[in-house]
């Protein structure tokens, strides 16, 4: 009742809303209101009580009827809390009678105020009005004697209730008498006294308030997230069948609005910090809060100290420290034990146990913990889930990542804080403690007074390290510090992150706060890499004068171990058109490499990697249609000694424009010619095809593919783009930023390369119009990765099909392909297909070199793959991946939708093992191509004949007993 504003019968205006200012507190709200002391109450005449006024005999049961008066309230009588809203006076007239909306019955609001300050008497008078499940009969009126002019919002005023009664109409009539005298409502010096009585048809719920004085206060220490306010009450309460007792207490500090899991009832205001004292002759009940400055906001951890003496004699017949959700609890503060089993009547109610059984070594909810254990730590009888536990909480000296080179260690003590409940320790003597110390390419070793054990990862969980028989009672009193283990890690030659993650072991569920210990591995250092990509310049339209290649460094390491001199050298490799090499230096006044032009073919630069990540190459440029290849090898010293080395090479081209191709396709569609041989040359610009054509390269076509047309301002959204079923054949493609876009057809013996990092995809087909795609005989070459922005950002795929809600995904033969990658973030085939096709897709005889992914793709129902004779190969010092990266449901299994067989694989899941084969850890990728095929894969296959006969060269399958797996068939 007296909780923040006592939320009963006081409160049955908005007009009354007691508080410092907002949720914010202290200095939150608006500024304080000047007002006087804690008024007397007003002379009035007296009103009719019935009930006991001599003092109440209080004993363990009883005291709780007083205690839920003061702190619980009267909830019916809340719906009367916003009948007149403070809006409503400041467009009043003079006179006021205005009717009140019931569902039956009436209501009228009477009344007259002063037209200049809004002040005077307004009067509710209801008859049998029935509103919001409740019947309300009698007269509620409120002068206000003093209005806050900005706000329109009254300061001071006096409520009174006259005969005012309240029913749900089951027999549970109140009826109000009394008043209520409000002053500096609002701010942050506020006060109100109460004269007042509830009568009930159960003299047990009827009680009166006499000369009940409180006051609250703003907190200078709220916060934003935490209303504090200071409160004191004095004053009498009596309940008509047991009596009178005096309430006191002085600058009381509550936490306001406070969210509690245990409460049924939402927020609630909790005592923190002072002594309420609940008195009488006879009897003394004393509760104080006591909460630590750094627990305040911790619900769960407020604490109200009760001492109960019975007969003011200095004997306490109760003496403990319970949660303070138990003080705003209904009948939770019934401290009786008729059946003496040791616990309080009122929480045996609450929880819905026999309080006149003893039953307190029962456990309904089969945590382990009885009935008396819970009472005494606070917890549930029937939740398994809620006990006695206490906290613990792992952590280490150095809890920041720490970066390791490969085969340097790190040795670090972890330690337990923390404090647990006796009843848990009488109950669990031990803890044991398991560390998950994750899979990387690195070790772990231990040191440890505890008895543990160290176990290698079996099933690709990674090691576990077990800590047993660690006593509880170690953290009896608050623990800190206490050494489990010293763990050293020895760092592999993988990229890799590692944080090892502490859980207990225990009979009971105990939760850990675990401050996760990581270390990342720099693994096998990397020398930057070149991050330009390959360019293309139209022929026509050069410069005589200089031109300009910019070359900057891309960091190769996710956890990057900057290298203390890099050194960047160049050599043309290829110049079919004729450009010379004039020289190098840094892009900016502010770098300072140190550069020379060797010679005619080669130059180099050195220095800080600061000074070398951003230089600038000067040609002359070319004098006739062609390309310059450049080799670029980066050399960096790093100050762990190590020397690491990274070979690209770069493609300078200049062309023709692609709309001399354009014509030659256009006329073809416009004369219904079947197939068209293109002429060879180096081609620059985008190209659209409209019709069903066959496009044939010629020994050189060589495609590099643009949106914009050189020569044009005209860009489009696409580089290569077609809405019909064609075929592309023996051509060769240099793709950026924007793939081929086909609608099914045939892509056969075409070789695609990448101009660089942008390039994420080179063939997407959209399964819109056209169902079926075969692509057969290809290379697709991956010069150039990432591993920072590959692995972590993008995703790449040489071949991704497409298709939307309305239609079948693609129908796909991806045969005799060779794909080649440098290890981080591609996939072979990524299928997007909203819905699957209704046939299987055949993935068959490719040879993938330093792939991450044969397939992605989100299972769906009617999905399904052949995959068949793949030669799958992985170097063993790449970061690993998945071959089949399915998301399917947990409870699904792969094979209802991946028909997976006799494919050659050097990384190879236990889910796989029985229908493939493992390549041999001697084989190299050398021995993966033509003439060199591995014996593994030499007539190990299957027949494929019915879809294909040949391999990725146009030689006859099978040569021999059976198929080879791979692209290649080897010659005999």
């Amino acid at each position: 009742m007296f909780q923040g504003r006592m939320n009963a019968f006081i409160i049955l205006a908005s007009l009354s809303t007691f508080g410092c200012g907002g949720g914010g507190g202290g200095g939150g709200g608006k500024e304080p209101v000047v007002v006087p002391p804690p008024i007397e109450p007003p002379v009035e005449e007296p009103i009719s009580y019935d009930g006991l006024r001599s003092d109440a005999a209080l004993d363990t049961e009883n005291i709780a009827k007083f205690v839920d008066l003061i702190f619980d309230g009267d909830s019916t009588i809340n719906p009367l809390e916003n009948l007149i809203s403070p809006q409503f006076y400041a467009t009043a007239a003079v006179a006021i009678n205005e009717p009140i909306d019931c569902t039956y019955g009436s209501a009228v609001l009477s009344g007259s105020l002063d037209d200049t300050n809004l002040l005077g008497t307004v009067t509710a008078t209801f008859d049998e009005c029935y509103q919001d499940g409740l019947i309300l009969s009698g007269l509620f009126e409120m002068t206000i004697e003093e209005i806050d002019p900005a706000l329109l919002q009254p300061t001071d005023f006096t409520i009174r209730y006259d005969n005012l009664s309240i029913s749900t109409g089951n027999s549970d009539l109140k009826t109000i008498f009394g008043t209520q005298v409000v002053r500096g409502e609002g701010s942050c010096d506020a006060s109100e006294t109460i004269n007042i009585i509830v009568d009930d048809l159960n003299p047990d719920n009827s009680y009166m308030l006499e000369n009940m004085v409180i006051r609250h206060q703003c907190d200078e220490n709220s916060k934003d997230y935490l209303s504090l306010e200071r409160r004191s009450f004095s004053g009498a309460i009596y309940i008509a069948s047991l009596g009178k007792v005096t309430l006191n207490g002085q600058d009381l500090l509550f936490a306001v609005d406070i969210y509690d899991a245990r409460l049924s009832r939402g927020v609630t205001d909790f005592l923190v910090e002072g002594e309420l004292t609940i008195s009488n002759s006879s009897a003394t009940a004393i509760f104080t809060g006591r909460q630590d400055e750094d627990e305040i906001e911790i619900p769960d951890r407020y604490f109200i100290h009760v001492l109960f003496d019975q007969h003011n004699d200095g004997v306490y017949q109760i003496d403990a420290s319970v949660p303070s959700s138990w003080l705003v609890t209904q009948g939770m503060m019934d401290m009786s034990d008729g059946d003496n089993d040791g616990m309080w009547r009122g929480w045996e109610v609450f929880y819905s146990l026999d309080p006149s059984v003893n039953d307190a070594s029962e456990d309904p909810d089969k945590d382990g913990f009885t009935n008396y254990q819970e009472f005494i730590t606070f917890y549930s009888p029937n939740s398994k889930h809620w006990h006695p536990g206490g906290w613990l909480r792992a952590r280490s000296d150095r809890v920041l990542d720490k970066v390791l080179a490969a085969n340097e260690t790190s040795s670090n003590e972890i330690y337990l804080d923390g404090k647990l409940d006796q009843a848990f320790i009488a109950n669990i003597e031990t803890l044991d403690v398991m560390f998950e110390l994750g899979t990387f390419g690195g070790n772990w070793q231990f040191e440890s007074t505890f008895n543990c054990q160290l176990i290698e990862d079996t099933e690709n969980i990674g090691d576990i390290l077990n800590c047993f028989d660690i006593p509880s009672s170690l953290f009896s009193d608050l623990q800190d510090n206490l050494p489990i283990v010293k763990l050293t890690v020895t760092a592999g030659n993988d990229l890799d992150l590692a944080c090892p993650y502490v859980s207990l072991l225990t009979s009971v569920d105990l939760d850990i706060e675990s401050n996760l210990l990581c270390y990342s591995f720099a693994g096998k250092l990397l020398a930057p890499a070149l991050g330009s990509p390959s360019k293309a310049y139209l022929f026509s339209e050069l410069d005589e004068q200089a031109m300009r290649y910019p070359i900057y460094l891309t960091d190769q390491n996710y956890i990057f171990a900057f290298p203390e001199t890099v050194t960047v050298s160049g050599q043309l490799v290829e110049n079919s058109a004729g450009i010379d090499l004039l020289g190098v230096d840094g892009d900016t006044e502010f770098r300072s490499p140190d550069c020379e032009l060797i010679d005619a073919e080669r130059f180099q630069c050195s220095g800080g990697y600061a000074d070398v990540r951003a230089l600038e190459l000067s040609y002359l440029p070319a004098t006739q249609v062609g390309t310059a290849t450049i080799r670029w090898e980066i050399t960096a010293q790093f100050a762990e000694g190590y020397t690491r080395s990274s070979t690209t090479e770069r493609v300078l081209a200049f062309g023709l424009p692609s709309i001399e191709l354009q014509e030659l396709i256009d006329s073809a569609i416009v004369d219904n010619e079947p197939s068209l041989d293109l002429p060879s040359g180096n081609y620059i610009g985008p190209l659209s095809v409209s019709g069903d054509l066959s496009l044939n390269g010629g020994a050189g076509t060589i495609l590099w593919l643009t949106k914009a047309q050189p020569g044009s301002t005209l860009s489009t959204s696409y580089s290569f783009e077609t809405q019909n079923a064609i075929t592309v054949q023996n051509m060769t493609f240099h793709v950026a930023d924007t793939p081929l876009v086909m609608s099914g057809g045939i892509l056969h013996h075409n070789t695609f390369y990448d101009v660089g990092f942008d390039t994420e995809k080179f063939v997407v087909v959209d399964s819109a119009t056209y169902q079926d795609f075969t692509a057969n005989a290809n290379h697709f070459h991956f010069i150039e990765t990432n591993i920072e922005e590959s692995q972590f950002y993008y995703h790449r795929a040489a071949i991704e099909a497409e298709a939307n809600y309305d239609s079948e995904g693609c129908e796909c033969y991806l045969t005799n392909n060779l794909v080649e990658d440098l290890g981080v973030g591609l996939s072979f085939f990524d299928d997007n297909s909203y819905q699957p096709s209704a046939n299987s897709s055949i993935i068959a005889n490719n040879t993938l070199i330093n792939v991450d992914h044969l397939l992605n793709h989100y299972i769906r129902d009617g999905s399904h793959f052949l995959i068949v004779n793949n030669l799958y190969y992985r170097d063993s010092e790449l970061p690993s991946a998945k071959l089949l990266n399915l998301t399917i449901n947990s409870n699904d299994d792969y094979s209802k939708y991946v028909d997976f067989r006799s494919n050659l694989v050097s990384d190879l899941d236990a889910l796989y093992i029985n229908q493939n084969i493992l390549l041999l850890p001697t084989v190299t990728e050398d021995m993966l191509i033509d003439e060199l095929l591995t014996e593994q894969a030499i007539d190990a296959g299957e027949d494929m004949s019915e879809l294909f006969n040949s391999d990725i060269m146009g030689r006859n399958r099978p040569i021999g007993a059976g198929f080879d797996i791979g692209a290649y068939e080897r010659q005999q």
